[in-house]
């Protein structure tokens, strides 16, 4: 198993709680069509990270500020897999 990271872990929890909210299928729906625009998207977390620097929505852009970030948050998504009622 991959050692976790804070980074790791703020991602984790974002996927989870975008699952809890009911948005798992249309955030991963919007994550793939801006796959192409990872760059940009980091760029946008990275200008926002100012203004939510405190609790897990500071930690979430935090990890986003690189496109990897972005690839690792479909990857979680993906793992989610929450039965469909």
């Amino acid at each position: 198993m991959p050692q976790s990271t804070p980074k790791t872990e703020a991602l984790r929890d974002l996927s989870q709680r975008l699952a809890r909210a009911g948005l798992h299928d249309s955030a991963a729906l919007v994550l793939d069509i801006i796959k192409p625009l990872d760059f940009l998207s980091s760029q946008v977390a990275l200008f926002c990270q100012p203004f939510v620097r405190s609790g897990p929505w500071g930690q979430s852009t935090a990890a986003l500020t690189d496109e990897a970030g972005w690839q690792e948050l479909r990857q979680f998504l993906a793992q989610e897999g929450f039965p469909k009622a």
